[in-house]
């Protein structure tokens, strides 16, 4: 079950420096001119943040997975011309006995 919020207080500022800052921030960085705009801001953002979170990290794991299948597939590649590579001197050198 959600919660139902009607009101939200924020106590004991004077013990919570870093949270007073954080608001002091955002109220000046956004042109927010109280405290309860700030918050609204805060919690706005949070939301933004997560699904730009999420969009950025879906994006990294489809770009991890594209490049660790291009590697495997040069690596592929690679062991083939190695191998090719190996076979050819080994001819040289029969042919040149």
């Amino acid at each position: 079950m959600e919660k139902q919020f009607k009101t939200l207080v924020i106590r004991n500022l004077d013990d919570n420096n870093d949270l007073v800052k954080i608001l002091n921030e955002v109220i000046q960085s956004t042109n927010n001119k109280t405290g309860q705009s700030a918050i609204e801001y805060i919690i706005r953002q949070y939301d933004k943040q997560n699904r730009e979170i999420d969009r950025i990290n879906r994006m990294y794991f489809e770009r991890k997975k594209e490049f660790e299948q291009k590697q495997l597939e040069t690596e592929n590649k690679l062991n083939k011309a190695n191998k090719a590579l190996y076979h050819y001197k080994q001819f040289q050198l029969l042919t040149n006995e």
